[in-house]
C-alpha cells in the first residue's frame, strides 16, 4: 500500500469494454515502481460482465460501479472525486501506453507551472497520429481540473465533453500542451 499517497491518479471510464479495459490495465501494470500511482475506474453501467472482471482483479484499483450509465464526463468527475493524486491522468480504455509515456507526461506538467494539462502523442493502429481535440489521454493538474470545475462545469450543449474540458482549462488561463515524447497507442 502507498503510505504517502499517490503522485498520480490514473482515471478511466469503461462501459461494455471489458477486454479493452484489461489490455489497458495490463499496460498500466508495467509502470515502474518509482512512480506512486493509483488507478480509479468507473464502470459506467456495463452489461457485458465488466463488473465481474473488475472483481477478479487484484491490486490497488479503486472501482466505482454505476448501475445506470452517467455518461463520460459525469463518470470522469466521479473517478476524480474518488482519486487522491495531485496529477490526474484521464485515459481511455482503448489506450495502450508505451513504456516511458507517464514519466514524460509528469515531466511536461511539472516543468512549467503555467501548464494545466498535457496530451501524449496518440498513434492509431494504421500508423496515423490521432489528431484533433478528442484526446484519448490527458494528464491534468488536479488544481487546474478543480479550478475549472471538471467536466460538470465545462459541459456545453452540442460540445463533446473532452473538447469542453480543454476549452475550460484554457479559459481559466492554463496552457494545454502536446507532449510528442509521450506515446500511447489507440487500439479500437
Amino acid at each position: 500500500m502507498l503510505t504517502e499517497g499517490p503522485e498520480v491518479s490514473i482515471v478511466m471510464v469503461v462501459r461494455d469494454a471489458a477486454a479493452a479495459m484489461l489490455r489497458c490495465l495490463t499496460a498500466l501494470a508495467r509502470l515502474p515502481a518509482t512512480i506512486a500511482f493509483e488507478v480509479v475506474l468507473v464502470d459506467d453501467g456495463s452489461t457485458d460482465g465488466t463488473a465481474d472482471v473488475l472483481q477478479g482483479i487484484e491490486g490497488d484499483i479503486v472501482a466505482v460501479h454505476n448501475t445506470e450509465p452517467a455518461g463520460f464526463g459525469p463518470a470522469c468527475d466521479q473517478a476524480v472525486a474518488a482519486a487522491s493524486g495531485p496529477l490526474l491522468v484521464i485515459i481511455g480504455h482503448e489506450v495502450v501506453p508505451v513504456d516511458g509515456w507517464l514519466q514524460t507526461l509528469i515531466a511536461a506538467v511539472d516543468g512549467d507551472l503555467s501548464i494545466g494539462a498535457a496530451r501524449p502523442r496518440a498513434i492509431e493502429l494504421d500508423g496515423r497520429v490521432a489528431a484533433g481535440p478528442l484526446w484519448p489521454c490527458l494528464a491534468v493538474r488536479r488544481q487546474a481540473y478543480e479550478r475549472s470545475g471538471g467536466f460538470a462545469a465545462a459541459s456545453r450543449p452540442g460540445v463533446a465533453d473532452k473538447i469542453a474540458l480543454v476549452a475550460s482549462l484554457e479559459r481559466d488561463g492554463w496552457a494545454v500542451v502536446d507532449e510528442p515524447d509521450s506515446l500511447v497507442l489507440v487500439v479500437p
